[in-house]
């Protein structure tokens, strides 16, 4: 979880991480009505900045910091710990 995946995306890698369903409410409304509830498991895919750098590591450039939030239970760096 949380490893560069190289296959999503044709020119950069992206990563999966879980989403915490503390945020399905806001960001998973078709699903949420799909699955008539919150009981089902959702992975946020993340995308690095312009240089190939994720979120969660050092010298990220903040201007895409907005783009994608943190929807993790406890922030990025702790998902990837699991």
């Amino acid at each position: 979880m949380g490893k560069p995946v190289p296959d999503i995306f044709g020119n950069i890698k992206a990563a999966l991480v879980p989403c915490a369903k503390k945020y399905y409410r806001n960001y998973l409304g078709w699903n949420r009505w799909f699955y008539a509830g919150d009981e089902f498991e959702c992975l946020q895919l993340v995308w690095p900045d312009t240089v190939g750098i994720f979120p969660w590591q050092p010298n990220f450039d903040e201007r895409f910091r907005s783009d994608q939030p943190d929807l993790t239970e406890a922030g990025w760096i702790a998902a990837l710990a699991q």
